[in-house]
């Protein structure tokens, strides 16, 4: 995520300066650009996409705080039975934030994602996976999240029959910056052509040919570059764990 961070900001920041022509002042503009706008009542960008962002790093500071229990063996052995215990907490609490895409909603996707993890790693059965997957669905699911997990679940388990593809290779790279730029930009794009382009066809054609062009070239001169300082940072704790102790 910090490799694509920037890549996020960027995003924010045009949209208030190409869209809205204006720089809200630095209290509205931080838990923005924060992705903690949630817990100030800080309204979406880019047009109430980042909704999933705020949810994800809330995922990663979940992350750190399980990582936790790796400092003792038998704390190590219960980090599994954490998922269905956190996946019931989404359950119970109130609904947070006051949106229609709570926390509760969505966070327990998480955990499958990490019980598939934990599977993979022999450190929970194939029935710990099917139930948990089972408890989520039967609190949280609805028709597109049903869709989109049987999509997952399908490329998981034929992953290694899917034959590498450039195109699908390309396509994935530029993904990110196709989620932070679509829904605001390619309507900005769109809307500009209309005085001169009547059909809405050719206008959203060419909205969407500018969109993958500024997507590629976002990906080559902000992430990649990103993503090999964070490559790069997130070698430094090993390497400082491993230098031999001082004489």
């Amino acid at each position: 995520m910090y490799s694509g961070y920037p890549l996020y900001i960027v995003a924010v920041m045009l949209q208030f300066a190409i869209v809205d022509r204006w720089i809200p002042p630095w209290s509205s503009l931080r838990p923005r650009l924060s992705l903690l706008g949630d817990f100030t009542g800080t309204g979406n960008v880019l047009n109430g996409v980042d909704w999933t962002l705020r949810i994800e790093i809330l995922f990663y500071a979940f992350v750190f705080v399980i990582s936790l229990f790796n400092a003792f063996a038998i704390t190590k052995k219960l980090k599994p039975y954490l998922l269905p215990l956190t996946v019931i907490a989404c359950i119970s609490l109130p609904l947070f934030p006051n949106t229609p895409n709570t926390l509760n909603s969505y966070f327990p996707y998480f955990m499958i994602g990490a019980a598939l993890y934990f599977y993979e790693r022999g450190r929970v059965g194939l029935t710990f996976l099917v139930l948990l997957t089972t408890l989520v669905m039967s609190t949280s699911g609805g028709s597109a999240n049903v869709v989109g997990l049987g999509l997952f679940f399908t490329a998981w388990i034929a992953r290694h029959r899917l034959a590498n593809s450039h195109l699908v290779i390309s396509l994935a790279s530029v993904s990110y910056a196709v989620y932070l730029f679509h829904a605001w930009f390619v309507f900005y794009i769109a809307g500009k052509l209309q005085p001169v382009m009547p059909s809405e066809f050719a206008r959203m054609t060419i909205a969407m040919a500018v969109l993958f062009a500024v997507c590629y070239a976002a990906h080559f001169v902000i992430e990649k570059p990103f993503i090999a300082i964070g490559k790069t940072l997130s070698k430094w704790p090993a390497k400082v764990v491993s230098l031999p102790p001082k004489a």
